[in-house]
Formats: C-alpha cells, sequence, structure tokens
C-alpha cells in the first residue's frame, strides 16, 4: 500500500500521521500517553488508554494508572513493577499501550501498519549510557508490540519537514525548537529551495536535554502544594528533631512514578511523623495523597493552571478526600520556580546555534511546552521577535513529518 505512517510516542500525547502516494497528510490522531489497568486478583485482562484511562482514573476505580511512560525508559533502576501480582517490565508496559493504540488504528483505518517512522528525541539523557538504554527500550517495546520495520528518526529532524510553507526564499538557515513534556530539541537546519524533497533539508546541528513541561508542574508541585503536606516540618524520632523526608516529597510531584509505597509500610512510617510533627495536620494529607495515590490528579490540576497563566494568578484548587489544598500561582512566581530550567534549556539552544543568534533567519517553537509564556518569552528576547513563528499545530507536527519521511524514503506500511 502506498501509504506511509508516523509515530510520535511522546511523553503527554503519542500522534499517529499517514500520508498517501502523494505526500500529502492523510488522516492524523492524537492520544494521551496514559494506561489504567484495573484492579484484579490477578493477570492484566482489560487495559485503557487515553481519554478513557484517565476517565477511569477519575471515577476512582481501583487499579494503576501510568503517565509519563516515556520519561521511564533512561531510569537505569526501573526493572519492573508488579501490577495485579504480575511484573511487569516497561517494554511491556509500552506493549499494553500500544496493543490498544493498534486496535485504534484499525477502527479509524481498517489497517494496521507494521513498517513505521517513529520519532526519538535528540537525547532522552544526557547521561550517555541512559541514553543508549531509553533508545534500545523504545525500539524494543516497538518490537514487542508487533511492529517489524521500525526507521528511527529525530524527532526536531522530522518537524523540519513540515514547516517548508513558513519560509521564504530569503529563509535559509532555521531552528526547531521541540518543547515538549519530558525532553527539549534543537535542529539547526539548513534549507536550499532549488533541490527538491528531503534534500531540501541539510541538518547543521542537532542537540538537545531532558527537561520540560512535565518538570514544570513537578517544580510547581514540590514548591507551593508540598508545604501544605508538611515539607517544611520537622518530626521528633529518639529525642532528635528531623526534618520531613524529602524522598518522599519528591517521589509524590513525579509524573512517571510508577512505584507506588506499600500501605503497610505507610502506616509504620506515619506512625511517627504524624504525632511527632511540627505539622501533624499536613503529614496528614501526605498520607491521604499517598494512600490515595492522588499525586497525578494534583499534577494535572497544575498543567491546567500553567496554561491558564497570561495574566491574572490562577487558582489551584484540590479538595478530593477532604485535602483541601488551594494556592495561587501567579506569572512571575511560576517564572521563579522554573527559572533554573529554562536557563538550562536556553544553554543548550545556545549550544545548538554556537551563539550564533543573527545567522539564524525563522526560528519554529512546537511542541505543548512551546505554549508557555515565559518560554515564548525567552525566546523572542533573544531572537528577532519577528523571526519566532509558532507551530498552530503544537501536537502533529512531528507526526506528519515522520510520516512525510516515510513518503520521500518509501517506507509503505506493509
Amino acid at each position: 500500500m502506498n501509504i506511509y505512517c508516523g509515530i510520535d510516542f511522546g511523553t503527554t500525547n503519542t500522534v499517529v500521521s499517514i500520508c498517501g502516494r502523494d505526500g500529502k497528510l492523510v488522516d492524523s490522531f492524537s492520544i494521551s500517553t496514559t494506561i489504567f489497568i484495573p484492579e484484579e486478583n490477578h493477570g492484566i485482562s482489560k487495559v485503557f488508554i487515553g481519554s478513557e484511562a484517565v476517565k477511569q482514573y477519575e471515577e476512582d476505580r481501583p487499579g494503576r494508572y501510568i503517565h509519563s511512560i516515556k520519561r521511564s525508559l533512561s531510569d537505569m533502576h526501573f526493572k519492573h513493577t508488579v501490577i495485579n501480582r504480575i511484573r511487569v517490565t516497561l517494554e511491556e508496559l509500552m506493549v499494553l499501550f500500544l496493543t490498544e493504540l493498534k486496535k485504534i488504528i484499525f477502527d479509524r483505518w481498517a489497517f494496521t501498519p507494521e513498517n513505521i517512522v517513529l520519532g526519538r528525541p535528540v537525547r532522552f539523557s544526557t547521561d550517555e549510557e541512559k541514553d543508549q538504554l531509553a533508545k534500545k527500550r523504545l525500539k524494543r517495546g516497538f518490537e514487542l508490540a508487533g511492529f517489524k520495520g521500525i526507521t528511527i528518526l529525530e524527532e526536531p529532524v522530522a518537524a523540519s519537514l513540515c514547516f517548508e510553507n513558513s519560509l521564504t526564499e530569503e529563509d535559509r538557515k532555521f531552528l526547531i525548537i521541540d518543547l515538549g513534556g519530558g525532553t527539549s530539541d534543537f535542529t539547526l537546519v539548513s534549507y536550499e529551495p532549488s533541490k527538491s524533497g528531503i534534500d531540501k533539508y541539510i541538518i547543521n546541528e542537532v542537540d538537545g536535554i531532558d527537561i520540560g513541561g512535565d518538570n514544570f508542574d513537578e517544580d510547581v508541585m514540590l514548591d507551593i502544594m508540598s508545604p501544605q503536606l508538611g515539607s517544611k516540618a520537622t518530626y521528633e524520632s529518639y529525642g532528635n528533631r528531623l526534618p520531613m523526608p524529602i524522598h518522599i516529597y519528591r517521589d509524590i510531584c513525579k509524573w512517571n512514578k510508577i512505584r507506588w509505597y506499600d500501605k503497610k509500610i505507610i502506616a509504620q512510617e506515619f506512625s511517627d511523623y504524624m504525632y511527632n510533627s511540627t505539622a501533624s495536620e499536613g503529614v496528614k494529607k501526605l498520607k491521604t495523597v499517598l494512600e490515595y495515590k492522588l499525586s497525578q490528579k494534583i499534577l494535572e490540576k497544575i498543567r491546567l493552571g500553567k496554561h491558564r497563566l497570561n495574566g491574572p494568578p490562577v487558582e489551584i484548587r484540590f479538595n478530593e478526600h477532604n485535602l483541601n489544598l488551594v494556592s495561587e500561582l501567579t506569572g512571575d512566581e511560576f517564572s521563579r520556580i522554573i527559572s533554573k530550567k529554562t536557563e538550562m534549556i536556553i544553554s543548550t539552544m545556545e549550544a545548538a546555534i554556537g551563539g550564533s543568534y543573527h545567522e539564524v533567519d525563522k526560528v519554529i517553537l512546537t511542541g505543548g511546552t512551546s505554549r508557555v509564556k515565559q518560554i515564548h518569552n525567552r525566546v523572542s528576547e533573544l531572537f528577532n521577535a519577528e523571526k519566532v513563528l509558532g507551530d498552530e499545530d503544537f501536537y502533529n507536527s512531528i507526526s506528519k513529518g515522520l510520516a512525510l519521511y516515510g513518503f520521500y524514503n518509501n517506507i509503505r506500511i506493509v
């Protein structure tokens, strides 16, 4: 079949696109990269993904809700998790998601692609060993899910194939800034309009860092929500005053936290924390967050609030199980919280262009995190604002570029 398929397996969303024999986009759809596995005595007989997974989780159905699988690919310490008394590896979690994704693809297009172009970040991690592990796991997960021919392409390189209509004859060098949930990638591209197809694009430099929008959400939760859960408190143990264990707060502020605390362990540890703490009510709330696995719901409230930060302060409120967590987030406060990671992103961008801002004719911002006002403004400060273009389709550009790459290289679905 003269159909070409690109899959952008993203931290927050997974996007699938197909193009036809003329290289034009035929269709594209997006689904959140989330899994919900209902609680059973043994085994995994039913799996929900995307909005259905979120619905099951929000309705408090007993089970496991897993978000941001992609960010865990570089975690060398993650060997497996236990779900319904079964050990499940990270690759097997991917298979659970991808098996359901293939069903959606078939229901939508009446075929299941065997050969695909699969996107990956420039870097999963700045640690080379972790980066290689993530790349291996990514490909292995798709192989186990039944995809036979897998061509892997760096995501911002794919994105560069989608923006020809945004360029003029004078635009010979442009920078793609792809800001996702788990990574930020940069590609410096030279454009030769006299050539055809993929030969128009010459990749000069690629760089990336394992920081994205998920990190911003997590930092906000740690900064403004965790004090309400007793993070600044101390407790008495054998006559000594000790700070509350920071690792607990860091754990609950992670989107991709897959391992959970056993309820017996929670009960044992919190006997001292609650009754000998300087913030016993806050620590009780922390215990509730752990017992009912509420941290990802709180993070979702923060994520939604983050995208409303274009003017007045945003109130972030979470009151399930009578937690009554309320915080006001201003644009200035958000800028302060994310400032360190923002500068790390900008430094990586500067390395990609060699610090030569004047040599870049156009800057194209894509990916969900490019909607964050503080990031957009920072990029506009460094380049002439007229050079900076916002991608109108934040989520689909990479998958479209992947499918187009398949067309240029004749990687048909079967």
